[in-house]
C-alpha cells in the first residue's frame, strides 16, 4: 500500500465514523445552547422552589387549622394547672396529717397518694 491510498482509507475511515458528517464545530452555537440550557434549568429549580414554599405554606396552614379545632391547652396555661393541683395534693396530705393527729389516729400510708411525675415537667424560659 502506498501512502496516498492509506491516507485516503484512513479519510474513508473518519467519515465513516464521524457521527457529525458535514457539520462544523461553532462554539458560539455551542456557547448559546449552553446559556439556554441553563437558563431552563434555572428556571425550572425557581418553579420548583416556589412550588416547595407553597406545599410548605399549605400544610402548615391546615395543621395550625387542625390543632385550633382541637382545642388544645396552651403550655403556659398547662404549667398554671400543673403547679395549683401540685399545691392542693400538698395541703390535702397536710390536712389530712392534721385531720389524723387530731383524731389521735395513725396515719395512713395508701390513703394519701403521691403526685405523678408528668413528662410536661420541662420548664420553659418565658420572655
Amino acid at each position: 500500500m502506498t501512502q496516498s491510498q492509506k491516507s485516503d482509507d484512513d479519510q474513508k475511515n473518519y467519515d465513516n465514523e464521524s457521527a457529525f458528517k458535514g457539520f462544523s464545530f461553532d462554539p458560539q452555537f455551542s456557547g448559546k445552547v449552553m446559556d439556554d440550557f441553563a437558563r431552563m434549568a434555572t428556571g425550572a429549580f425557581s418553579a420548583f422552589q416556589g412550588f416547595r414554599t407553597h406545599i410548605k405554606d399549605e400544610v402548615r396552614s391546615h395543621i395550625n387549622k387542625f390543632v385550633a379545632e382541637m382545642d388544645f391547652v396552651p403550655r403556659d396555661e398547662f404549667e398554671i394547672i400543673e403547679e395549683m393541683a401540685k399545691k392542693a395534693r400538698l395541703e390535702n396530705q397536710k390536712l389530712a396529717k392534721r385531720l389524723d393527729a387530731l383524731e389521735g389516729k395513725e396515719p395512713k400510708k395508701k390513703a394519701v397518694a403521691k403526685p405523678k411525675k408528668t413528662t410536661a415537667t420541662k420548664k420553659t424560659k418565658k420572655k
